[in-house]
């Protein structure tokens, strides 16, 4: 009989200790879920917006449509729409993770994946495009706007407002092309600046990326528990690099092959 009830006790004591585990992965999960809705759903629509304009360039770029359509004023207000939007977000997330203080080694990890990844695309459009490739794209953009909201992140929501205002009037004011050299195509398109496939210099893509750090401030920042649901809505959100860097070459991939199977 005592030997009976200490099996019994035995077996609750492990019932009781695979229940507390399954509690604290339960925990660890929702702490790892706990997202922003409407960061990562703002994130995801931007992105399936980019898609659907590369695939457009892809339609031009491989003739099943008129040359230029993507140069029309409509599509090039839609694609800047789309960077602008990139752009607002990054700098919304930089203080969303840095406001407060710097997280050294998230950032060092982020600045490195960026990096890499705006040198790959620069390397790859080179072979593809030539002259016309990627030297100050979205993704240079934002590594750069990132490096300089490090000394920017504790200046007063105010003049971070003067600075995006600042931006945008230094931009509409300067004779542009302006005369320099084209070591300066990161700041400003200049004389020399060559005809860039994707083409954000600092005047004037840096104004998002400052109200987007403006913003942080005042809109919603709450995180939430992500449901099931909501996870699928929010995922394309969540790998928004990844698909930024595949999608190029599978939609390539695809249109080479139509046009050798044709």
């Amino acid at each position: 009989m005592k030997a009976f009830k200490q099996s019994v006790k035995r077996t609750l004591d492990m019932r009781l200790f695979f229940t507390q585990v399954r509690l604290m992965m339960s925990d660890a999960n929702k702490i790892q879920t706990q997202r922003i809705f409407w960061l990562d759903h703002a994130r995801g629509i931007a992105v399936v917006a980019m898609v659907i304009f590369h695939f457009t360039f892809d339609l031009m770029y491989f003739g099943y449509i008129a040359p230029g359509t993507v140069y029309r004023l409509e599509w090039r207000i839609f694609e800047s729409t789309i960077a602008a939007s990139f752009l607002f977000i990054a700098g919304f997330s930089f203080m969303l993770s840095h406001g407060g203080s710097l997280k050294f080694s998230r950032l060092r990890r982020k600045l490195g994946l960026l990096a890499m990844s705006a040198a790959g695309i620069s390397c790859v459009t080179y072979f593809i495009f030539g002259p016309n490739m990627i030297r100050m794209g979205i993704l240079h953009s934002i590594l750069l706007l990132s490096v300089l909201a490090i000394f920017l992140r504790h200046l007063h929501w105010g003049f971070l407002t003067f600075l995006a205002c600042l931006n945008i009037l230094l931009y509409l004011w300067l004779p542009l092309p302006l005369e320099a050299s084209a070591w300066l195509q990161w700041l400003v398109w200049t004389s020399e600046t060559e005809f860039s496939v994707d083409y954000r210099p600092i005047l004037p893509w840096a104004t998002p990326f400052l109200i987007g750090m403006v913003a942080q401030r005042f809109l919603p920042n709450d995180r939430s528990i992500i449901t099931d649901r909501a996870k699928r809505l929010s995922i394309i959100g969540r790998n928004s690099l990844w698909i930024y860097l595949a999608h190029q070459p599978i939609l390539f991939c695809a249109f080479t092959l139509y046009s050798w199977l044709r």
